[in-house]
């Protein structure tokens, strides 16, 4: 096994990230050309305007009861109102909590109005 040493992301450039793949000798292609980013494109049968995501992350603004609040929504409506083509949802943490993290053992309640949004 290869054990590998993190580093923190930190080019200034293109020039500077090309030339730390060919140090690593990685295999990764790179474009300036970036009009495929705004293709539409298929995943099973949905059509995704663009090629654009916004990828999990948990955001420490649920409610009391762990359920999505105000802050979520605004968040989410802040990603779709930007043009991204694909949002994909995360856990839901109580700000309250002494650990924000998501509970996943809780199950969210059946009859939250929260969740039909």
């Amino acid at each position: 096994m290869v054990e590998t040493k993190h580093e923190r992301f930190k080019f200034k450039n293109k020039q500077e990230f090309l030339k730390k793949i060919q140090e690593l000798n990685l295999d990764i292609p790179f474009s300036d050309d970036i009009r495929i980013l705004f293709d539409r494109t298929v995943i099973q049968e949905k059509t995704l305007p663009n090629r654009s995501a916004v990828h999990p992350m948990e955001g420490a603004d649920g409610d009391a009861e762990g359920t999505p609040g105000d802050l979520t929504f605004r968040r989410y409506l802040r990603f779709a109102a930007g043009g991204t083509g694909l949002i994909w949802f995360e856990a839901t943490a109580n700000p309250l909590l002494p650990q924000p993290f998501s509970r996943p053992a809780a199950k969210p309640p059946r009859k939250s109005s929260s969740y039909q949004r």
